[in-house]
């Protein structure tokens, strides 16, 4: 894809890393499930993220022109009410995502969670009162069928997981256009940090009601793997939302589709049907047509 002027180049190529690193931590999260409850992992996922979100804004601080004690002072944030909500409906995202990787096959779940465009789409003119090009609703709809096609038919015993995955794909819709409404006004770093400090506070609440299982030592190296890739991915996806439009970036979460086929195929040895790969072109097709599209003026 070439990065354009009107696709905001860097912020693309943001958001698509960070897609690849948001699907790395589903495959993790499937290891991890074999062994720990779903109200565990989601607290690993979310604490591991903060150590990597304290260095970077550490990292940061160092650099700003500001007394050394200045740069160790984390500022409560101005609209801490956003970032409350944005703490539960990534909580309740993660719980859904996660749920649905347990529940059935990777690429399917990738698939039905990148319907969240579609849903961006829709909230992103009345929330952040940007205009929506017929060009970018034409791709997300390609996308969209592409979606239909890589879900393709199912066992009616899956239907828990495919819904646990269209909730959390409008929750993650949701958090990208209020994403895009604080990045535009607060500093990403603690943007990040306060949404992983959140997660966690939340999940905390989950270990307390329903216990803890012991860590096996040998899966603390997954969950530092989660902590870099979920640190990495928050801090990316923040950063470019702050330079870019959500309805234009959204679409590019499509990719997350042709990871979890490929993750699950590697791993899992869920071999995807000639429909599914079809549904893949598809949906790269659409995400290329909606990102290149020009915003109307």
């Amino acid at each position: 894809m070439m990065l354009t002027r009107h696709t905001n180049g860097w912020p693309v190529v943001a958001v698509l890393l960070a897609v690849f690193m948001f699907s790395l931590i589903e495959w993790v999260v499937r290891q991890l499930l074999v062994h720990y409850p779903l109200h565990q992992v989601i607290w690993l996922r979310s604490a591991a993220a903060i150590p990597v979100l304290l260095i970077a804004l550490w990292a940061i601080g160092q650099r700003a022109p500001a007394p050394p004690a200045a740069r160790w002072t984390l500022p409560w944030p101005k609209r801490w009410l956003l970032h409350l909500l944005r703490s539960v409906l990534g909580t309740l995202s993660m719980a859904c995502i996660f749920y649905a990787v347990g529940q059935i096959p990777l690429g399917t779940a990738a698939a039905l969670t990148a319907t969240a465009p579609f849903f961006v789409l829709l909230l992103s003119p009345h929330v952040l009162g940007e205009r929506v090009p017929w060009q970018r609703w034409a791709g997300v709809a390609v996308g969209f069928l592409g979606v239909c096609l890589v879900t393709g038919p199912q066992d009616a015993t899956a239907w828990r997981g495919m819904a646990s995955a269209l909730l959390g794909a409008l929750c993650s819709a949701t958090l990208m256009v209020l994403l895009r409404y604080l990045a535009q006004r607060e500093p990403t770093t603690q943007t990040a940090l306060f949404n992983a400090l959140g997660i966690t506070a939340w999940s905390t609440l989950g270990l307390v009601l329903w216990g803890i299982t012991p860590l096996l030592l040998q899966d603390l190296v997954w969950v530092g793997v989660m902590g870099v890739l979920g640190g990495g991915a928050h801090w990316l996806s923040t950063w470019a939302y702050r330079r870019g439009q959500a309805g234009a970036l959204a679409p590019l979460g499509f990719s997350a589709c042709v990871w979890g086929l490929v993750l699950g195929y590697l791993s899992f040895g869920e071999t995807p049907t000639g429909l599914a790969l079809v549904g893949t072109a598809t949906i790269i097709a659409g995400g290329y047509v909606a990102t290149r599209a020009n915003p109307p003026h």
